[in-house]
């Protein structure tokens, strides 16, 4: 038992170092994401082309989701 657990040891230290990796990777393009949301998401004209050309170019049931009311509020807003 002792044998097999020495050789699991290692392995999960392996596992442990790659998820660290993968977690300090993904925490770096959030906060990218979260500082390009957070600039852009007021420019309503910006969205509005975007949308526009997304549509034209892809299924449109794709780009569906949760939005604000209004365009007073961002789209960072809670909904």
């Amino acid at each position: 038992m002792t044998l097999e657990f020495e050789k699991l040891t290692q392995d999960l230290e392996k596992m442990a170092a790659g998820s660290v990796r993968r977690q300090a990777r993904l925490q770096t393009m959030v906060a990218k994401y979260h500082q390009t949301l957070n600039q852009y998401a007021t420019d309503w004209e910006m969205i509005e082309t975007a949308l526009v050309a997304a549509k034209k170019r892809s299924d449109p049931k794709f780009y569906r989701s949760a939005r604000p009311f209004s365009e007073r509020e961002g789209l960072n807003t809670a909904v």
